[in-house]
């Protein structure tokens, strides 16, 4: 048999109407499936002495297994204006202990009174991961006792969508994983905490020897300065002899133009946010080569690592 249910975002799709029956104990409850429409009866269940009063109650166990950060859609109807619904948090091991039926306050819902001919609708976002536990039972404990009788409700679950990594995974050199890095919108906040050291003295060079890197012929010059400086000497030293294309963005168009530019930014995630610019003036191996000596520079390693590892595989 099928039914026509309204489920999340209001879309109206035919359900198996099942004939299954809720368990007597919640030890034999019975699996919900999502989705499909649920019936029962609780005049078939074996009573019990009510929590609230002399009289009996009928509970019908069923069983709901969800992960945590779903999201659940209960629709259900009663038939007796006594019958009430309660619903436990994964991992209950005794919802029906001494404290009462539903005393437990299961995912801030709990016991709902119902009203003959009038759905009920419950939505909540799941905790945990496990079993949740249902009780839909008449508790003939008032004045006027009614008798117990026929149920139904559907179950829709939400899936949330997965996690987006907050870059996508890229292997390749050093280079290739520093471009892709910066491609992530996510790692521009984490970039500037990460990279807001000053690199004014990190990549600085008096201008007697930046003018001999620049018109050396080999990069034997570096070995005429000091072993302090080598590092960035020898960065600016490729930057300078890098061959440059002839479409290379402006501050990029020859060695010296490349140099300058970079000699003029004041903090790490500057220079690590010109590195694409960089990237399109020069050929990819003198950009790996770029990319390997900023790692040599003693203050940007953590800056240059950091940023390369967010996309590392």
């Amino acid at each position: 048999m099928l039914a026509t249910v309204l489920v999340a975002g209001g879309l109206a799709v035919s359900v198996v109407n099942a004939q299954a029956q809720g368990g007597n104990t919640f030890a034999t409850a019975t699996p919900i499936t999502p989705g499909q429409l649920e019936t029962g009866n609780d005049a078939d269940n074996t009573p019990i002495p009510a929590f609230q009063g002399p009289t009996l109650a009928y509970p019908s166990w069923w069983a709901l297994t969800v992960v945590k950060g779903d999201v659940v859609t209960v629709s259900w109807w009663a038939q007796s204006p006594d019958a009430g619904l309660a619903i436990w948090q994964a991992g209950v091991v005794d919802p029906g202990s001494p404290t009462g039926v539903h005393a437990v306050q299961g995912e801030g819902n709990g016991y709902v009174d119902a009203s003959t001919g009038i759905a009920n609708k419950i939505k909540f976002k799941t905790t945990k991961t496990g079993v949740m536990p249902f009780d839909i039972e008449n508790e003939n404990d008032y004045q006027t006792p009614t008798p117990p009788g026929p149920y139904s409700f559907t179950v829709d679950i939400e899936v949330p969508p997965p996690a987006t990594p907050l870059c996508a995974p890229s292997g390749g050199g050093l280079g290739k994983r520093l471009l892709s890095s910066l491609k992530c919108t996510a790692e521009q906040t984490k970039l500037e905490v990460q990279c807001g050291i000053g690199i004014a003295s990190l990549i600085f060079l008096p201008l007697r020897s930046l003018k001999l890197i620049e018109a050396a012929k080999t990069i034997a010059v570096i070995d005429q300065l000091p072993g302090k400086v080598q590092p960035v000497a020898r960065l600016l030293y490729d930057i300078a002899h890098a061959r440059f294309s002839r479409n290379a963005p402006a501050g990029f168009r020859n060695g010296a133009e490349a140099v300058k530019t970079i000699e003029n930014v004041h903090k790490a995630y500057q220079l690590i946010e010109l590195l694409p610019d960089l990237a399109h003036a020069v050929s990819k191996a003198d950009f790996s080569e770029i990319a390997l000596d900023l790692d040599e520079i003693a203050g940007l390693r953590s800056c240059v690592e950091g940023v390369a590892n967010a996309v590392s595989r």
